[in-house]
């Protein structure tokens, strides 16, 4: 009998402490499933903002200068003339140039250098063979030249390995020969029975002192 009530002694503590801390629970205050929870607090997402790219201003032009407002006209470049030369016996070689008269603005003189075109026979520059022509303006014309360098033999024949340096002065002062700024003309080197060559050209419009390059020989 005494071994009974020491067993139930344990079990009944056990049970009685176990009903405390039930009512200790649910007592208001506490914590647990009975007491009030605070407001449970709401995570706000900031929305993304979008910065702006900073606003920049040209750099302030220096003291004293002015920024142009339209774009600068380019003044062409002056091109030389042509030289055609199919089929004839002779042929320019290089440029044909210009000289500036000392006593005005127009071109007194004409240089060229001529050799003889392959397989082609030696050709006679003397004025009864070989003629140059100038047309300017409608106006038609024969002009007499002179070599001035190549002839080796001084006969006037120009022959295979010969190049000779041709001058073809203009009458000074004569306005109906003598060519002037932005004047178009034509020179014919005429050798019957071959193909002349034909130079058409036009003056700079301005001109220089320096020999100029009227046309050249492609």
């Amino acid at each position: 009998m005494i071994q009974r009530e020491d067993m139930v002694r344990p079990q009944l503590l056990t049970t009685v402490l176990a009903v405390f801390l039930i009512l200790l629970s649910l007592a208001p205050g506490c914590t647990g499933q009975g007491g009030s929870q605070p407001p449970a607090s709401t995570l706000t997402i900031p929305p993304t903002r979008v910065t702006a790219p900073p606003l920049t201003t040209p750099p302030p032009s220096p003291a004293g200068t002015t920024m142009p407002t339209t774009i600068p006209e380019v003044t062409p470049v002056w091109t030389p003339g042509t030289v055609l030369q199919e089929n004839s016996a002779f042929l320019i070689m290089g440029n044909v140039l210009g000289f500036r008269s000392q006593n005005g603005a127009y071109i007194d003189e004409i240089r060229f250098s001529v050799v003889t075109a392959p397989l082609a026979k030696p050709v006679t520059f003397e004025d009864q063979s070989t003629q140059i022509v100038f047309t300017k303006g409608g106006t038609r014309y024969s002009n007499i030249y002179r070599i001035i360098d190549g002839d080796r033999n001084g006969n006037g024949l120009l022959e295979e390995g010969e190049a000779f340096l041709i001058s073809v002065p203009l009458p000074p002062q004569v306005p109906e020969r003598d060519i002037y700024p932005n004047q178009q003309f034509t020179m014919a080197i005429q050798n019957p029975p071959n193909a002349p060559v034909i130079v058409t050209a036009t003056a700079p419009r301005s001109l220089t002192d320096a020999p100029m390059i009227l046309a050249t020989a492609r």
